[in-house]
């Protein structure tokens, strides 16, 4: 992962994958609420191992959805390469970040 920074983010990939997420009305609403539902369950510092995880696989068989049932070829190496350069930790420690903000200003106690 080469950390090159873009627009406040670790680097282009990084950045590019969170606008998508935050761009559409109901992918937002998602990501927010896996945030908020992990740091209920796993605490502030679990809920950002646990939704990296989720982001990361989800955004990989989304990537392997769209590129078929092919394996092999420029595109899917591309996108193979581009996807090992996201860091998953910094959008996933963003979403936690201001899911246990929001949790704690409604009054609602959070593991650390």
């Amino acid at each position: 992962m080469t950390n090159k920074p873009y627009n406040g983010w670790y680097n282009y990939e990084t950045w590019v994958v969170k606008l998508w997420m935050d761009n559409d009305e109901g992918s937002d609403a998602y990501w927010r609420d896996q945030a908020e539902e992990c740091v209920k369950v796993d605490g502030r510092e679990g809920a950002v191992r646990s939704l990296e995880d989720l982001i990361k696989e989800q955004h990989e068989e989304a990537a392997c959805e769209k590129m078929g049932s092919s394996t092999c070829g420029v595109f899917n190496d591309l996108m193979t390469a581009a996807l090992s350069e996201v860091n998953w930790r910094e959008i996933a420690q963003h979403l936690v970040d201001e899911a246990a903000d929001a949790l704690i200003s409604e009054g609602v106690e959070i593991e650390a």
